[in-house]
């Protein structure tokens, strides 16, 4: 019921107020980006610039229709249907999506598009057949309440029967029509599902419930009557209310009383909107309609705050409407608005960065007089003035005018070519800064100026014409700095003290070209030179010199010490832009330097300026946009020329915060200013599209959703991935990540000028591809989309071949082993006698290497080199038998000794637990850690104390778990001690005995038992601290997660 209120109190509101409008008009701060069939931007432009209809499917793509052809669009390329695809016709009037069919009419025929693959049909209306389409040029195409098609003709309204993919003809020309008119443009439904048609001939109402028809014409001494018969456009708003279009205005009907309102007023062209042809409407979020024209821009008619803002295409402004005749106008999933013109596409995004754009306008005298802009003044609150390459403009505000300074207006003498710096002393004298005609100053109170130049004979004048900075600091000694020398002004006498750099002399300058002046909250002078960062010292007239440490240079001295400008934050930081080095922070409690580089995010190394924002943000400038450092956490959000700045390149120390928390920044294009707490983030994720695949650089016939399978020959395994995300916000700062999981070691990053991923001499098997995706604002959707593929191996790879191959190796090998045991026999009898001897001894060795691994670790070991040789797998087989050898010869090795160097018992361990991740393939992860004071090399433990520990955690906790484990084997010295920790987080020893008890095995890991009795005995022998404790992990709700042992042992060097 609100809204119902307020369109009626904004029809008066538009007539009887329309100076208040007119203001409301001209603050319409939206960014329109231009999308052309010449746009160089995108890698295939629109097939033509005449947009009739816009749609976004379900899968995200935007649909173009124009004047000739239909255009997909990922934000980056378009992709063009036409004739040579299967369309009827090029000329492209409306668009529909119902599932996987686009429904798409033309100026002949109606054509369906199937989604999945790309296949298009066609209809056609046929003479003498009521079940086709009553006339080829289709206007509008809509499903109503009851999932009916409706297809507006120029002749006839048509309802498509799927069940026969047939027409039923509807008031066609065959028919006694009462609606006067055949030519049907539109048709909606409102809340209560009544039909409501636009014609050629008025407006039609058609009541569902009791089947009546209500027509609707212009009557020409009728005020409250339609505007016009030719109806173009009709939409319902939420109350209920009726808009309608017309070739002349603009008109709000009340279904209820079957009145028209009052038409609106054009408050840009002084005439009535009734004159206005109505061409395209669009209710945005039941906040406000937006109106198409066929000559005077879009409209905006806020429901929220009853308002009408204009826009129209100005020639002097690349971010306005590209041309004032608006067909179309669509709002997408992201509620980016989409308006097609005669001219072009433009994209209007309400959530856009709200940069304002200042810019000389030849045609409008209020307008910036340069835009060359190279420093900002705040004279007062709001009033601004700007140093540029033309002289000064003042600007204004809380009212956005200028007054400008220049050669023809320039009373008081100041400045007019290459103005350069202003600063403002406290005596209200406002000194100027030139690129080659030295210092001006301009007293306010007197109206009077004064010229200050260097002199080449005069040692007491300015070092240089060129002048940078003026700064007064707190004795109230003005300086003046130069690309030639350092200068301190005697005011009364108008002299000037110099500083050049001499390396002859203690305190002398870093370096004559002086980029910035600062005075900090101490009231001390910084000075940024060519050269490093100084202070100054009054007590001695000389300068402390700051230089990056050479650890944080990035390439050669002189560039990165090239300090551009200082700016201190509010805990009393400085925060300095450089020529090489990124942004520099420099902690003068300490000289402490630290950078913020294209490693963190900048988009360059190359710094102009930098500022701290009211909200502690700070704000830098670059030659590739401005960039916002998140005081919190440092993180970089980076804006561009296509974020609505006047370009990527910025002026030198072009940046200022404005008193009430304002942003200024200058370039060769204008300036921006911007309120921080107005640049809101993009937080929602893109979605991710296959735009394409590819094999051997040929398109495949296929649209791929994540979770499809691809399956390949082992010799097509040269393919390729397009990808896109659907953002249109700004779709050239999204960015990219990828990976072919078994192939590829980790995540490939891209940005949107590469978005492909390309394979070749892929090996047989199964892979997963995956691409995630961010938006402009770097926020991802890490779901993303995958997809699996399945190269099949040759036939002489296959399973029965190599089966068949191992049945005869492993014959041969058994036939060769038979002849070697006769041979062995033999020789056997002939050592028959020593046999006792040996006998003995090999007990004693069998029973010390028992001690040392378990067996059943031998025989899975084999069983698994064993199912590696019959897979044919032979890689992974003497992988994992190379492994096994170096781990029997390192137990070997390390059973001859009472103690072994750690690093000794730590290979062994990393060998063992190599061989079980090979045989317990993804099942669990090991890590390793070594208290950093222990000397692996001279630390020593008695051998394989740790071992049995390590495979009990393997074998019953980690094997048994459903997810995948973790086991972390630790070292650390605790006094004359060493702790050593084998700690899992699997199923927990209650659980594991529970497993082997159901298992009907009960047998006790023998290897801890011997451990245990190994310890004791050591504890006897060397009277030192061996202990061991076991140690069940629980979660917070009391569930086993894992186990921890604990060794103390004692060790020697």
């Amino acid at each position: 019921m609100k809204s119902s209120r307020s369109f009626p109190f904004l029809l008066l509101l538009l007539i009887v107020g329309q100076s208040t409008l007119l203001k409301a008009q001209h603050q319409s701060g939206l960014l329109f980006k231009r999308i052309l069939s010449e746009n160089n931007t995108i890698a295939k432009g629109l097939s033509q610039n005449s947009i009739y209809a816009i749609l976004q499917d379900s899968d995200g793509f935007m649909w173009i229709g124009t004047w000739d052809g239909l255009n997909k669009y990922n934000g980056y390329q378009f992709t063009i249907y036409n004739n040579e695809t299967g369309l009827s016709n090029e000329t492209i009037r409306t668009l529909y999506q119902d599932g996987h069919k686009l429904w798409i009419g033309t100026e002949n025929g109606l054509n369906t598009l199937d989604l999945e693959t790309a296949q298009a049909k066609v209809y056609f209306s046929e003479k003498n057949d009521s079940t086709s389409l009553s006339n080829n040029w289709v206007n509008h195409i809509f499903k109503d309440h009851l999932g009916r098609i409706w297809i507006c003709t120029a002749s006839g309204l048509n309802e498509y029967i799927p069940e026969t993919d047939q027409f039923k003809q509807i008031f066609n020309s065959n028919y006694s029509n009462p609606l006067r008119s055949n030519h049907f443009n539109m048709i909606c439904q409102d809340s209560l599902n009544n039909y409501w048609i636009a014609t050629n001939y008025g407006l039609i109402q058609y009541q569902t419930e009791n089947r009546r028809l209500t027509r609707y014409f212009n009557k020409p001494n009728d005020p409250k009557s339609l505007p016009d018969n030719m109806v173009n456009q009709v939409v319902c708003d939420p109350s209920g209310k009726i808009w309608v279009g017309t070739k002349n205005g603009l008109a709000l009907l009340d279904p209820a009383t079957g009145l028209f309102s009052a038409t609106y007023y054009n408050c840009a062209f002084g005439s009535q909107l009734g004159g206005v042809e109505i061409k395209s409407l669009l209710f945005e979020n039941n906040q406000g309609l937006w109106v198409g024209t066929g000559g005077q821009g879009l409209y905006y008619i806020s429901h929220l705050n009853p308002t009408v803002t204009h826009y129209a295409h100005d020639n002097n402004n690349l971010y306005s409407l590209s041309d004032n005749r608006v067909q179309s106008i669509y709002i997408d999933q992201h509620n980016v608005i989409w308006a097609g013109t005669f001219n072009g596409l433009n994209k209007i995004d309400r959530n856009a960065p709200k940069f304002k754009l200042g810019r000389n306008n030849p045609e409008e005298p209020n307008s910036l007089l340069n835009n060359a802009v190279w420093d900002f003044l705040e004279i007062s609150p709001g009033i601004i003035w700007m140093a540029t390459d033309k002289g000064i403009s003042v600007f204004d505000k809380h009212n956005r005018t200028y007054h400008n300074i220049d050669a023809a207006h320039n009373p008081h003498q100041l400045p007019v070519y290459l103005t350069r710096s202003l600063y403002l002393d406290a005596q209200d004298v406002v000194w100027i800064g030139t690129r080659d005609n030295g210092l001006y100053r301009y007293d306010r109170r007197e109206g009077k100026t004064s010229h200050f130049q260097h002199i080449e004979i005069d040692s007491t004048s300015l070092s240089n014409d060129y002048v940078l900075k003026v700064i007064r600091d707190k004795q109230g000694q003005l300086w003046v700095a130069t690309e030639n020398g350092l200068n301190k002004m005697q005011e009364k006498s108008a002299r000037f003290r110099r500083y050049f750099q001499n390396d002859r002399k203690m305190g002398s300058i870093a370096h004559n070209y002086i980029y910035d002046l600062f005075i900090d909250r101490q009231g001390k002078l910084w000075v940024a030179t060519a050269d490093g960062l100084m202070s100054y010292h009054p007590e001695n007239d000389g300068f402390t010199v700051f230089r990056l440490p050479k650890a944080l240079l990035k390439d050669s001295l002189s560039q990165n010490n090239k300090f551009f400008s200082i700016n201190e934050d509010k805990q009393g930081m400085f925060w300095i832009g450089t020529r090489g080095g990124g942004l520099v922070c420099f902690d003068p409690s300490n000289a402490s330097f630290t950078l913020f580089d294209e490693s963190d995010g900048l988009p360059g190394n190359l710094i102009y300026g930098a500022i701290q924002d009211h909200q502690g943000n700070y704000w830098a400038t670059s030659n590739w946009g401005i960039s916002r450092i998140n005081y919190r956490d440092k993180s970089v959000l980076n804006y561009d020329v296509n974020d609505g700045l006047q370009g990527n390149e910025f002026n030198l120390n072009a940046i200022m915060l404005a008193s009430d928390g304002e942003v200024y920044v200058g370039g060769m294009n204008g300036f921006n200013s911007f309120y921080p707490e107005e640049i809101v983030q993009n937080k929602r994720p893109p979605a991710v599209r296959i735009t394409a695949f590819r094999k051997f650089n040929v398109i495949q016939p296929v649209k791929l959703k994540s979770g499809d399978q691809v399956k390949l020959r082992y010799d097509d395994n040269y393919f390729s991935f397009e990808f896109a995300a659907l953002d249109f916000r700004n779709p050239q700062k999204n960015k990219f990540r990828y990976m072919l999981e078994n192939y590829d070691d980790g995540w490939i990053e891209r940005n949107a000028e590469k978005r492909f991923a390309e394979y070749a001499r892929v090996k047989p098997g199964n892979y997963t591809f995956r691409v995630v995706a961010s938006n402009c604002d770097g926020y991802w959707n890490n779901e993303g989309i995958s997809i699996q593929i399945v190269i099949s191996p040759p036939w002489w790879a296959n399973r029965i071949f190599q089966f068949a191959a191992a049945v005869l190796v492993i014959a041969a090998v058994f036939l060769s082993i038979q002849l070697r045991i006769r041979v062995l026999h033999r020789k056997h009898e002939n050592e028959k006698k020593y046999l006792s001897l040996e006998k003995q001894m090999f007990e004693l060795e069998q029973k010390a290497l028992q001690l040392q691994m378990n067996p059943h670790f031998l025989f899975n070991s084999l069983n698994s080199i064993q199912g590696f040789v019959v897979n044919n797998d032979i890689d992974n087989a003497i992988h994992y038998l190379s492994k096994f050898s170096q781990l029997m010869r390192r137990t070997l090795s390390n059973s001859r000794e009472s103690f072994i160097p750690l690093s000794d018992e730590i290979q062994a361990l990393e060998l063992y637990l190599d061989i079980e991740k090979l045989r317990f393939v993804d099942k669990f992860d090991y890590f390793i850690r070594i208290d950093p004071a222990i000397d692996e090399g001279f630390l020593e433990i008695p051998p394989m104390i740790l071992q049995p520990y390590v495979e009990n955690a393997v074998i019953h906790g980690l094997m048994h778990s459903p997810r995948k484990g973790h086991l972390l084997i630790e070292f650390t010295l605790v006094g004359d001690d060493l702790l050593c920790v084998v700690q899992d987080d699997g199923i927990g020893r209650e659980k594991a005995a529970e497993i082997r008890s159901q298992s009907g095995i009960e047998r006790v890991s023998q290897g801890m038992t011997i451990t245990g009795e190994r310890l004791e005995i050591l504890n006897q022998y060397s009277n030192q601290r061996y202990e061991v404790k076991v140690i069940d992990l629980t979660d917070k709700a009391g569930q086993p997660k894992g186990t921890r042992v604990e060794i103390i042992m004692h060790y020697k060097e």
